[in-house]
């Protein structure tokens, strides 16, 4: 006989202003519903304005935990990648940029609502460490799925930045496994200093996942995970072909 393993919710205590901006959120069955219709809605836009093409869906794991890592050079990343996966991993959460989402009450509850976000922050000290630090833990716990950018922050060129190590310091060590990705054209459909999309066709391209459970979580072993990485991601981006006159 199956037993139920039943627990409270991690954020049952908080008020509805301290849940959006927690990294103890759960969904819960009301904007889970409201999420899958939103999802409805956005990958019909994606196909028909984006013709959204995905690659390498055999790559992705069979349940939780994950994460996806990817270039970042749009607002239309997370509902490409969103979109990639399958029902059954429609999980997980997206860390996205404290000092630019989570500034006014609005744009927190469109993020948290459309792409389940979790503030990051972004002042490069010990803040960030703490965030990193928990959702490391919680990953394992909840056996959740995560989208991050290890750039940071959307190009401004249409080229790959690095990757910052915090990546590193989420995953070495353990056994999650983390997914590469390349996501071609979305610069071009919505860079970041467009304000209206162009209909520009997008291509996910979804890698083979990594585990880095022998690394380890020091500087030098963050450093050697997000390398990794980066490399990885690098190497999916397509070849492109020079026309000679």
């Amino acid at each position: 006989m199956y037993l139920w393993n039943l627990k409270p919710a991690r954020d049952i205590s908080e008020s509805p202003r301290q849940r959006i901006k927690s990294l103890n959120r759960e969904r819960g069955v009301v904007l889970g519903v409201i999420s899958m219709m939103i999802w409805y809605l956005v990958g019909l836009y994606m196909k028909i304005w984006h013709r959204l093409e995905i690659e390498g869906r055999e790559n992705l794991p069979a349940d939780g935990p994950f994460v996806l890592v990817s270039n970042h050079s749009s607002h239309l990343d997370t509902p490409a990648l969103g979109l990639a996966l399958p029902l059954r991993l429609r999980h997980f959460f997206t860390l996205a940029a404290e000092d630019h989402f989570f500034r006014k009450i609005g744009s927190s509850f469109f993020v948290v609502l459309t792409v389940n976000a979790l503030p990051m922050p972004r002042d490069g000290k010990g803040k960030g460490r703490e965030t990193i630090a928990f959702l490391r833990g919680r990953i394992l716990a909840d056996q959740i799925g995560l989208i991050l950018y290890p750039e940071g922050t959307r190009t401004r060129t249409g080229d790959m930045a690095r990757f910052r190590c915090g990546i590193g310091a989420l995953v070495a060590g353990t056994q999650v496994p983390v997914v590469p990705c390349y996501i071609d054209g979305a610069f071009k459909a919505l860079s970041a200093s467009s304000k209206v999309p162009k209909p520009s066709k997008i291509r996910v391209r979804i890698g083979k996942s990594m585990k880095f459970e022998n690394a380890v979580a020091d500087t030098d072993g963050c450093s050697n995970v997000s390398k990794s990485l980066e490399l990885a991601v690098r190497n999916l981006q397509p070849v492109r072909k020079v026309h000679f006159t």
